[in-house]
């Protein structure tokens, strides 16, 4: 998280995605406090417990949004990454799962 010490545009987004671990999450929503646009982008559903967590513990409010996993599957380098079987991103049932459990704890201004 070298942006850390960069002071730029307030505008300027930063997008968080990759793996998820507590000191990430961290991390990412410590730089929201400091008035970095932040913006976690969930590729697992249960990254969303992490989220939740880590947010109630630090009294920072995140914004977060979904990869969709796409049903097409691309023939090209990155095909084995592509489609259903594809590692990342979520599916539709996933994301309607992940908006629902926003809406039961009222948190649905995360996304």
């Amino acid at each position: 998280m070298s942006c850390l010490a960069v002071h730029g545009n307030s505008d300027t987004l930063l997008i968080c995605n990759g793996y998820k671990d507590n000191g990430y999450v961290s991390l990412t929503l410590m730089a929201r406090s400091m008035g970095l646009n932040t913006i976690i982008m969930l590729e697992q559903e249960e990254e969303l417990d992490i989220v939740v967590d880590a947010s109630c513990r630090l009294g920072v409010r995140p914004v977060v949004d979904m990869r969709a996993k796409l049903r097409t599957k691309h023939i090209d380098d990155f095909g084995s990454m592509s489609g259903e079987k594809g590692k990342f991103g979520l599916n539709a049932t996933q994301i309607l799962s992940v908006v629902t459990k926003l809406k039961a704890i009222a948190m649905l201004d995360y996304l």
